[in-house]
């Protein structure tokens, strides 16, 4: 007992023992950070929560849901993908691009005698199916002047469309529309015109499809 009591006299006279009193005034020796670990993990742990790569995570799955709740519920492709008809629509995209991808289609016309069959609603879904795809890139061009609705199905504003880069008011690069989340550009129709089966016609529409 003596040795120890001289040897924490020598550690207290050279500066090696640091003393405090607790409020009772009984003198004890002050840890340091090294001897408590419990406590070393409690102070030391205190980082921000959440990393750089959480807040970026979440603002992709909120811009995700944002996107797919402005969309009409009638394009199951984006909206429904696990439900029957989003799978006839994949199914009908693989009929449509065959084995031979060389001689692959890169023109499709989707129509119907009457209207309110569908056209827009089988088109819109078809073209969401195709731009899944990581390989091409897929443009729905509106054609219906009368009844046009593609922009509002898709939640996206509208602006100028084919009518306008027909007669010339517009550039095709400013009429198209992205849409978010894949490879799939809208072209609108744009407004009403009054000689809409001319345009339609004209050698400004095949240069437009080519």
């Amino acid at each position: 007992m003596r040795s120890l009591q001289r040897a924490m006299e020598r550690a207290d006279r050279e500066g090696m023992l640091k003393w405090t009193r607790d409020d009772d005034d009984r003198p004890h020796r002050a840890t340091s950070v090294e001897e408590r670990p419990h406590a070393t993990t409690a102070e030391t742990s205190t980082a921000p929560l959440g990393s750089p790569a959480v807040p970026d995570a979440l603002e992709r799955v909120a811009a995700e849901v944002e996107r797919k709740a402005s969309m009409s519920p009638a394009l199951v492709a984006a909206t429904q993908p696990d439900s029957f008809a989003a799978e006839q629509y994949r199914f009908l995209r693989t009929r449509l691009d065959g084995r031979d991808t060389h001689n692959r289609a890169q023109l499709l016309l989707v129509t119907s005698p009457r209207s309110g069959d569908g056209k827009t609603t089988t088109s819109a879904n078809l073209a969401l199916t195709m731009a899944r795809n990581a390989q091409q890139k897929v443009v729905l061009v509106e054609a219906d002047v009368r009844r046009p609705t593609l922009a509002a199905l898709f939640g996206l504003p509208a602006g100028s469309g084919l009518v306008d880069v027909l007669m010339g008011a517009a550039t095709l690069e400013d009429s198209l529309l992205e849409v978010p989340g894949c490879q799939l550009f809208l072209l609108p129709a744009g407004p009403a015109a009054p000689a809409a089966s001319e345009l339609f016609a004209s050698s400004l529409m095949q240069q437009l499809m080519a």
